[in-house]
Protein backbone atom coordinates (compact mmCIF):
# COMPACT_ATOMS: atom_id res chain seq x y z
CA UNK A 1 0.00 0.00 0.00
CA UNK A 2 2.88 2.23 0.76
CA UNK A 3 4.51 1.54 -2.06
CA UNK A 4 1.52 2.24 -4.47
CA UNK A 5 1.14 5.50 -2.45
CA UNK A 6 4.76 6.83 -3.00
CA UNK A 7 4.34 5.76 -7.05
CA UNK A 8 0.80 7.96 -7.06
CA UNK A 9 3.11 10.67 -5.15
CA UNK A 10 5.88 10.62 -7.90
CA UNK A 11 3.97 10.18 -11.04
CA UNK A 12 1.95 13.06 -9.77
CA UNK A 13 4.88 15.46 -8.80
CA UNK A 14 6.20 13.86 -12.23
CA UNK A 15 3.32 15.26 -14.41
CA UNK A 16 3.12 18.84 -12.00
CA UNK A 17 6.73 19.30 -12.99
CA UNK A 18 7.14 18.21 -16.34
CA UNK A 19 8.79 20.68 -18.83
CA UNK A 20 5.98 22.16 -21.32
CA UNK A 21 8.58 22.08 -24.22
CA UNK A 22 8.17 18.62 -24.42
CA UNK A 23 4.49 18.96 -25.36
CA UNK A 24 3.18 20.30 -29.11
CA UNK A 25 3.20 23.66 -28.75
CA UNK A 26 1.22 25.17 -31.75
CA UNK A 27 -0.27 22.73 -34.15
CA UNK A 28 0.73 25.35 -36.92
CA UNK A 29 4.73 25.19 -35.63
CA UNK A 30 4.73 21.03 -37.18
CA UNK A 31 7.58 20.67 -39.51
CA UNK A 32 6.85 17.68 -41.85
CA UNK A 33 11.00 17.78 -41.89
CA UNK A 34 11.19 18.64 -45.91
CA UNK A 35 13.65 21.34 -47.15
CA UNK A 36 13.46 22.63 -50.23
CA UNK A 37 17.45 24.21 -51.15
CA UNK A 38 18.12 26.79 -53.77
CA UNK A 39 21.57 27.84 -55.19
CA UNK A 40 22.87 30.92 -54.41
CA UNK A 41 22.93 33.57 -57.07
CA UNK A 42 19.53 31.51 -58.64
CA UNK A 43 16.71 34.71 -59.58
CA UNK A 44 14.29 35.51 -57.02
CA UNK A 45 10.70 35.60 -57.23
CA UNK A 46 8.60 38.42 -56.87
CA UNK A 47 6.88 36.58 -53.91
CA UNK A 48 10.60 36.07 -52.85
CA UNK A 49 11.21 40.17 -52.73
CA UNK A 50 8.30 40.76 -50.66
CA UNK A 51 8.87 37.80 -48.38
CA UNK A 52 12.67 39.69 -47.98
CA UNK A 53 11.02 42.92 -47.31
CA UNK A 54 8.77 41.60 -45.20
CA UNK A 55 11.52 40.47 -42.74
CA UNK A 56 13.98 42.90 -43.09
CA UNK A 57 16.51 41.07 -45.24
CA UNK A 58 19.55 42.96 -47.06
CA UNK A 59 19.26 41.29 -50.26
CA UNK A 60 22.94 42.92 -51.10
CA UNK A 61 24.38 40.37 -47.88
CA UNK A 62 21.62 37.76 -48.06
CA UNK A 63 20.90 35.07 -50.11
CA UNK A 64 17.62 32.67 -49.77
CA UNK A 65 18.98 29.56 -48.87
CA UNK A 66 16.06 26.60 -47.82
CA UNK A 67 12.80 26.24 -47.41
CA UNK A 68 11.54 24.28 -44.82
CA UNK A 69 8.22 22.64 -45.09
CA UNK A 70 5.26 22.86 -42.34
CA UNK A 71 1.99 21.04 -42.38
CA UNK A 72 0.29 23.94 -42.17
CA UNK A 73 1.40 25.19 -45.61
CA UNK A 74 3.58 28.12 -43.89
CA UNK A 75 6.80 27.24 -45.26
CA UNK A 76 9.46 29.24 -43.64
CA UNK A 77 12.41 30.49 -45.95
CA UNK A 78 15.88 30.73 -44.35
CA UNK A 79 17.84 34.00 -45.38
CA UNK A 80 21.58 33.35 -44.35
CA UNK A 81 24.91 35.68 -44.77
CA UNK A 82 26.28 35.42 -48.03
CA UNK A 83 29.41 34.59 -46.12
CA UNK A 84 28.69 31.79 -45.57
CA UNK A 85 30.95 28.72 -46.69
CA UNK A 86 28.60 25.53 -47.74
CA UNK A 87 31.05 22.30 -46.73
CA UNK A 88 31.02 20.34 -49.95
CA UNK A 89 28.91 16.84 -49.70
CA UNK A 90 27.35 14.73 -52.27
CA UNK A 91 23.83 15.53 -54.00
CA UNK A 92 22.36 11.97 -52.19
CA UNK A 93 24.28 13.84 -48.83
CA UNK A 94 22.09 16.73 -49.27
CA UNK A 95 18.49 14.76 -50.58
CA UNK A 96 19.13 12.27 -47.14
CA UNK A 97 20.14 15.92 -45.35
CA UNK A 98 17.14 17.63 -46.03
CA UNK A 99 14.91 15.34 -44.21
CA UNK A 100 15.91 15.01 -41.22
CA UNK A 101 13.12 15.25 -38.60
CA UNK A 102 12.73 18.94 -37.54
CA UNK A 103 12.11 17.70 -33.61
CA UNK A 104 14.97 15.48 -33.54
CA UNK A 105 18.15 16.21 -30.86
CA UNK A 106 20.79 18.49 -31.46
CA UNK A 107 23.76 16.94 -32.46
CA UNK A 108 26.74 18.99 -32.63
CA UNK A 109 30.18 17.66 -35.15
CA UNK A 110 30.96 18.33 -38.94
CA UNK A 111 34.37 19.54 -39.64
CA UNK A 112 34.37 23.14 -39.96
CA UNK A 113 31.29 24.26 -38.73
CA UNK A 114 31.83 24.27 -34.87
CA UNK A 115 33.75 27.29 -33.66
CA UNK A 116 32.71 28.36 -30.28
CA UNK A 117 32.65 27.64 -26.62
CA UNK A 118 32.44 29.36 -23.32
CA UNK A 119 28.95 30.02 -23.99
CA UNK A 120 27.03 32.79 -21.61
CA UNK A 121 23.31 32.74 -22.19
CA UNK A 122 20.54 35.13 -20.91
CA UNK A 123 17.25 34.53 -21.52
CA UNK A 124 15.56 38.18 -21.91
CA UNK A 125 11.83 39.06 -20.80
CA UNK A 126 9.21 37.98 -23.63
CA UNK A 127 6.44 40.21 -25.20
CA UNK A 128 4.19 40.36 -28.15
CA UNK A 129 6.73 41.68 -30.26
CA UNK A 130 8.96 38.64 -29.88
CA UNK A 131 10.02 35.94 -32.42
CA UNK A 132 7.84 33.52 -32.91
CA UNK A 133 8.84 29.67 -31.90
CA UNK A 134 8.13 28.43 -34.70
CA UNK A 135 10.77 30.53 -36.23
CA UNK A 136 13.40 30.15 -33.80
CA UNK A 137 12.51 26.06 -34.66
CA UNK A 138 13.00 26.84 -38.10
CA UNK A 139 16.57 28.57 -37.55
CA UNK A 140 17.29 25.48 -35.28
CA UNK A 141 16.39 22.63 -37.67
CA UNK A 142 18.21 24.48 -40.51
CA UNK A 143 21.55 25.09 -38.54
CA UNK A 144 21.50 21.72 -37.34
CA UNK A 145 21.51 19.97 -40.75
CA UNK A 146 23.13 22.36 -42.68
CA UNK A 147 27.40 22.25 -42.63
CA UNK A 148 29.16 25.37 -42.21
CA UNK A 149 30.39 28.62 -41.28
CA UNK A 150 31.02 32.26 -41.90
CA UNK A 151 34.45 33.71 -41.66
CA UNK A 152 34.08 36.81 -39.49
CA UNK A 153 37.00 39.67 -39.17
CA UNK A 154 37.88 42.21 -37.02
CA UNK A 155 36.17 44.32 -38.87
CA UNK A 156 32.68 43.35 -37.61
CA UNK A 157 32.23 44.82 -34.78
CA UNK A 158 28.73 45.92 -35.51
CA UNK A 159 25.68 44.15 -35.24
CA UNK A 160 25.71 41.13 -38.66
CA UNK A 161 22.56 39.89 -39.30
CA UNK A 162 24.03 35.88 -40.23
CA UNK A 163 20.59 33.90 -40.05
CA UNK A 164 17.14 35.34 -40.87
CA UNK A 165 13.67 32.54 -41.05
CA UNK A 166 10.11 33.80 -41.80
CA UNK A 167 7.20 32.81 -43.49
CA UNK A 168 4.47 34.43 -44.95
CA UNK A 169 2.33 34.04 -42.52
CA UNK A 170 4.55 35.78 -39.16
CA UNK A 171 7.07 32.37 -38.20
CA UNK A 172 9.88 34.76 -37.46
CA UNK A 173 13.36 34.90 -35.90
CA UNK A 174 16.56 36.71 -36.53
CA UNK A 175 20.44 35.48 -35.26
CA UNK A 176 22.76 38.33 -35.34
CA UNK A 177 26.08 38.74 -33.81
CA UNK A 178 28.88 41.58 -32.85
CA UNK A 179 32.53 40.94 -32.27
CA UNK A 180 33.22 42.93 -28.83
CA UNK A 181 36.63 41.77 -28.11
CA UNK A 182 39.58 40.12 -30.56
CA UNK A 183 42.87 39.24 -30.65
CA UNK A 184 43.28 38.01 -34.39
CA UNK A 185 41.85 39.00 -37.59
CA UNK A 186 40.05 35.89 -38.41
CA UNK A 187 36.93 34.64 -37.00
CA UNK A 188 35.02 31.58 -37.59
CA UNK A 189 31.45 31.23 -36.54
CA UNK A 190 29.75 27.42 -37.77
CA UNK A 191 26.52 26.84 -38.48
CA UNK A 192 26.61 24.44 -35.28
CA UNK A 193 27.54 27.40 -33.19
CA UNK A 194 23.85 28.63 -34.48
CA UNK A 195 22.08 25.47 -33.40
CA UNK A 196 23.56 25.07 -30.63
CA UNK A 197 22.81 28.72 -29.62
CA UNK A 198 18.52 28.37 -30.67
CA UNK A 199 18.33 25.16 -29.04
CA UNK A 200 18.60 26.74 -25.65
CA UNK A 201 16.57 29.73 -26.63
CA UNK A 202 13.42 27.32 -27.90
CA UNK A 203 13.74 24.86 -25.16
CA UNK A 204 14.68 27.36 -22.19
CA UNK A 205 12.89 30.54 -23.03
CA UNK A 206 9.36 30.76 -24.25
CA UNK A 207 6.38 31.68 -23.24
CA UNK A 208 2.08 31.67 -25.10
CA UNK A 209 1.19 35.35 -25.72
CA UNK A 210 -2.01 36.07 -26.66
CA UNK A 211 -2.49 32.69 -28.27
CA UNK A 212 0.86 33.21 -30.02
CA UNK A 213 4.21 30.88 -28.25
CA UNK A 214 7.53 33.24 -28.89
CA UNK A 215 11.03 33.14 -28.15
CA UNK A 216 14.27 34.77 -27.85
CA UNK A 217 17.91 34.80 -26.42
CA UNK A 218 21.23 36.48 -26.08
CA UNK A 219 24.42 36.25 -24.94
CA UNK A 220 28.07 35.70 -25.31
CA UNK A 221 30.65 33.06 -26.45
CA UNK A 222 34.09 32.93 -27.25
CA UNK A 223 35.04 31.53 -30.83
CA UNK A 224 38.48 30.33 -32.26
CA UNK A 225 40.03 31.88 -34.90
CA UNK A 226 43.78 32.35 -36.35
CA UNK A 227 45.85 35.46 -37.42
CA UNK A 228 46.95 35.12 -40.54
CA UNK A 229 44.81 32.85 -42.12
CA UNK A 230 40.80 32.27 -43.06
CA UNK A 231 38.95 29.20 -41.45
CA UNK A 232 38.94 26.85 -44.80
CA UNK A 233 43.12 27.34 -44.74
CA UNK A 234 43.05 25.83 -41.81
CA UNK A 235 45.39 22.54 -42.52
CA UNK A 236 43.34 20.57 -39.75
CA UNK A 237 41.14 20.69 -36.96
CA UNK A 238 43.31 21.32 -33.99
CA UNK A 239 44.35 24.52 -35.50
CA UNK A 240 41.10 25.92 -34.55
CA UNK A 241 41.50 25.92 -31.02
CA UNK A 242 44.70 27.70 -30.92
CA UNK A 243 45.49 30.79 -28.77
CA UNK A 244 43.78 33.15 -31.38
CA UNK A 245 40.31 33.63 -30.72
CA UNK A 246 37.53 36.86 -29.99
CA UNK A 247 34.56 37.45 -27.71
CA UNK A 248 31.19 37.73 -30.07
CA UNK A 249 27.86 38.86 -28.75
CA UNK A 250 24.83 36.92 -30.49
CA UNK A 251 20.68 37.66 -30.24
CA UNK A 252 18.14 35.61 -31.64
CA UNK A 253 15.31 38.18 -32.16
CA UNK A 254 12.35 39.61 -34.59
CA UNK A 255 12.91 39.76 -38.19
CA UNK A 256 10.76 43.21 -37.64
CA UNK A 257 7.54 41.65 -39.01
CA UNK A 258 5.35 41.62 -36.23
CA UNK A 259 2.31 38.92 -36.04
Amino acid sequence: MLFKSSLRWLLMAAAATATPFLKPRDASAGFTGEVELFKRGANLEARDLQLAEAHGVNLTEMHKHSVLKRHDGDHVTIWVHSGLEDLEVSKIEKRQRARNDAGGRFKTGGRYSDFCYSHDRKKPKLDKNSPTSGGVEAMRSWARNTKGYWQLTTDDRTWLDLVVAGSNGGANAKYRIKIIEVDTHYIGMGTDDVAADADFTRNENFVKIEGKWRSAGYGWETCAGREGTAPNEYPNDSQFWGRWKARVNYEIGPTGKNV
